[in-house]
């Protein structure tokens, strides 16, 4: 009986001296909070607080996962037939028609197993830099539909205008026949562009799909920046740039060429009597028919068609010289001449811009 006494008072001590619930919670806490770290460089420092675990949750109904759509967005490139304007880098490339086979005043035959197709495009300076632009560039190529791609061996067709070298400023732009010989069975695919403006900062290739479009389809066109909104150049009757002037005298809007030069359906022939002076260029005043061309007021270029009496000649102007005659062009029968523009040379972009509106 004592031992069963002894017993009890042993075991109720121990009960006593037991911690309670509430503080073995905290005591644990507290020894979280202070156990060290190792960082990094092999030293412990103190964990700053214990993060509490974030109690449960209910789980709730699942939220259903958005639905595909096949509606492009805004950022989406569209699909490009014959017929579209390309816009990149600040410059635009439509593919207007296609001619194959090409068959028409060709200087040399295709050869066996080979024929002659021809693309019409437009080159639009939209935004971009003055581009350098050549009808006889072998770097513009037609694609097929297995991947072969063929380079431009013409420029224009027998009689049509030829750029030989020339920069295509803001808000202006070329149309020209591409050529090139390609096996009988080719399929064409597309048309790559390469863009070499004068500074180099708008590098790059524009290619336009040469497929024909499908019904309905209507034909996409340049986006207008608000700068190329009213890109004719501000003109003027006399214009006095780099030492010298340029003035247009008379405009004769039925020219007829010498040497028999033929026309083609759809164009007539203007000519522009100019006047050029040498002010005070030391370096002599250059007189070229090669650095002049027209734009029409839709900003179309042409360049000079040469056979008019009393065609403007050639010449390198001192100071005091003049020089005066007729430089002809042919343009299309609904384009109406707007200026004339003048360069210091062919690779030059330095041009004045002579107004024949008034």
């Amino acid at each position: 009986m004592k031992k069963i006494a002894a017993f009890l008072v042993v075991f109720l001590f121990i009960v006593g001296c037991a911690p309670s619930p509430e503080f073995m919670k905290k005591s644990l806490s507290e020894t979280l909070t202070a156990m060290p770290t190792i960082n990094q460089n092999g030293n412990s420092t103190p964990v700053s607080t214990a993060t509490p675990l974030a109690t449960a949750t209910p789980l709730t109904t699942a939220t259903p996962l958005p639905t595909d759509t096949t509606e492009p967005t805004a950022t989406q490139e569209p699909e490009y037939f014959l017929g579209d304007t390309v816009f990149q880098y600040g410059y635009g490339l439509t593919a207007i028609s296609i001619q194959d086979p090409y068959v028409k005043n060709l200087p040399l035959p295709a050869g066996e197993g080979k024929k002659y197709i021809a693309v019409d495009i437009i080159i639009s300076n939209i935004s971009g830099n003055p581009l350098r632009f050549s009808s006889l560039n072998p770097n513009v190529q037609v694609k097929d539909i297995n991947g072969y791609v063929y380079p431009q061996v013409f420029g224009g067709a027998n009689g049509d205008p030829t750029f030989f070298f020339h920069f295509i400023d803001a808000g202006e732009k070329i149309r020209q026949l591409c050529i090139f010989s390609v096996p009988v069975d080719t399929q064409l695919f597309s048309l790559q562009y390469p863009l070499d403006s004068i500074n180099g900062n708008n590098q790059g290739i524009i290619s336009t799909n040469l497929r024909t479009p499908p019904e309905g389809h209507i034909p996409l066109q340049s986006p207008i920046s608000d700068s190329s909104s009213t890109l004719l150049p501000a003109c003027r009757s006399t214009d006095l740039l780099y030492g010298g002037t340029i003035t247009a005298l008379k405009i004769n809007p039925n020219a007829i060429p010498m040497y028999g030069l033929s026309n083609k359906a759809g164009f007539k022939f203007v000519a522009i009597q100019i006047e050029v002076e040498n002010i005070s260029n030391n370096n002599k005043f250059p007189v070229d028919e090669s650095n002049i061309f027209l734009i029409d007021d839709e900003s179309y270029i042409y360049p000079a068609s040469f056979g008019i009496a009393d065609e403007l000649q050639n010449n390198s102007l001192l100071i005091g010289e003049k020089s005066k005659g007729w430089v002809m062009f042919r343009i299309p029968k609904t384009a109406n001449p707007y200026c004339i523009k003048y360069g210091e040379d062919m690779f030059s972009d330095k041009y004045w811009y002579i107004d024949l509106t008034q």
